[in-house]
């Protein structure tokens, strides 16, 4: 997530919104996945490690959210650059340690990068080859699986009104689907297009 002085204060307080509402809809899963959370300007700093779920040191959801919730938009105080790059460096280590960890169990999982930026880069050099070795670690064991161009730039977002991940627990429900919407702004139309052979839904543009 980034907060360097090309961030409004305004977005950065919406990107922590929508992370915290994230977190806390993954954490009724019966299966809840590892994060990390990363805020980075000119430095990057870790609010939760993949390595805390998986050492058994891992805060509960409330601490995890009030070290996000601390995180002011002026705690990088004069560290104010947009290193982009380092950030990318920052999760490819961490993604190389799950595969030395356990290389076979890193080839079942599932790998989700979240960048919240401008993409306004003024220092550490050029990202694309640190996303590259991520794409080639993630994929070099379903090279099958491969799909270009996935990005999708994301101008705003406003969660549902009614959005409650917590409405249904009490009947046993760990997921709650009926509102699960939110209305996104697309910086550019995103062509939406199977990405499984087999697939059945049709091609459709949104805005």
């Amino acid at each position: 997530m980034d907060v360097s002085d090309s961030i409004d204060e305004e977005d950065f307080e919406k990107a922590k919104d929508v992370i915290k509402t994230l977190i806390e809809k993954i954490s009724y899963y019966e299966v809840s996945p590892n994060y990390e959370i990363l805020i980075f300007a000119t430095d990057v700093v870790r609010i939760v490690s993949m390595r805390d779920f998986k050492s058994g040191q891992e805060s509960d959801l409330s601490d995890i959210l009030k070290r996000l919730q601390d995180y002011k938009y002026s705690s990088k105080g004069d560290r104010t650059g947009t290193n982009i790059a380092l950030a990318y460096r920052r999760i490819l280590e961490s993604i190389q340690i799950e595969n030395e960890r356990n290389k076979e169990e890193f080839k079942q999982t599932q790998h989700v990068v979240i960048m919240f930026t401008d993409g306004q880069a003024n220092m550490g050099g050029n990202p694309k080859p640190l996303v590259d070795q991520i794409k080639y670690l993630v994929q070099q064991n379903s090279p099958s699986e491969e799909q270009e161009n996935l990005g999708i730039k994301v101008k705003d977002y406003i969660p549902h009104p009614r959005y409650d991940v917590k409405l249904k627990k009490d009947l046993g429900i760990p997921e709650y689907y009926e509102f699960d919407v939110a209305l996104i702004q697309l910086v550019d139309p995103a062509d939406l297009h199977p990405l499984h052979q087999g697939n059945k839904w049709s091609s459709e543009t949104f805005r």
